[in-house]
């Protein structure tokens, strides 16, 4: 089975925090030298129209995102072609290559789910953006100095919760990698939010791995992910 797949990369624990905001010109990503304000999911990631075509805003001369009569915003199809093969638990794509153990399952759309969570334990994988203008440091540190204020904004908003924030800089593969461990927990102990997002570089564009338990649904102590895809990940 053959299906296009892109994603892009957002900060995870926007998920737990809603942050009202002001007209803002969108963030663009560079695919194939090609620069989109794509259309986001509530956990960051592109979304895909029925025909496998990527969706994206229409923006005016100022760069802002057109609004249709009705006050929606507008949006077009892209074509960006990715094939990704899904063969058992594997998602194999020309970029890389990935197979979770027994006990996850995976959607026509490339994204592994782990069995009896009801979709809230996920590992999607993906273009991130390009690095044509930025070498892939200053992405992560971009990356990373986002995460900080988000963790800040979390615990100022809810003093009772504890984010606990680890990174780390290793190889993928044999390409720069980078990660961002985050782990939330209430006041009671009980976990909000888990996640590791992993970026790497690769023929000069950032792609990610994803790991995320939202409310903690799947997370399981004994799985180190990032260890996972170390071992693990295939980078084509």
């Amino acid at each position: 089975m053959t299906k296009r797949i892109i994603a892009v990369s957002c900060a995870v624990i926007l998920l737990v925090l809603v942050f009202a905001s002001c007209r803002k010109k969108p963030n663009m990503t560079n695919i194939n030298g090609t620069e989109y304000a794509l259309v986001t999911d509530a956990e960051g990631n592109t979304v895909m129209s029925s025909d496998g075509l990527l969706k994206a805003y229409n923006l005016d001369d100022h760069g802002y995102i057109v609004t249709n009569a009705d006050g929606s915003n507008s949006e077009k199809l892209v074509s960006v072609p990715n094939d990704v093969i899904i063969s058992d638990q594997t998602v194999t794509t020309k970029e890389f290559s990935l197979a979770m153990p027994k006990g996850w399952s995976v959607t026509d759309a490339g994204v592994f789910t782990k069995d009896k969570t009801d979709g809230k334990c996920t590992v999607k994988m993906g273009f991130a953006d390009g690095l044509d203008k930025i070498t892939f440091s200053e992405y992560v540190q971009n990356d990373r100095s986002q995460q900080q204020l988000l963790a800040a904004e979390v615990t100022k908003n809810k003093p009772d919760y504890n984010v606990d924030l680890k990174n780390e800089d290793f190889e993928l593969d044999g390409h720069q990698a980078a990660s961002s461990t985050y782990k939330i927990v209430d006041g009671e102990g009980k976990i909000i939010h888990y996640a590791v997002m992993i970026f790497y570089s690769y023929n000069n564009q950032a792609y990610y791995v994803n790991y995320a338990c939202v409310n903690g649904e799947g997370y399981d102590e004994s799985f180190d992910f990032l260890a996972y895809v170390k071992e693990n990940y295939d980078v084509k």
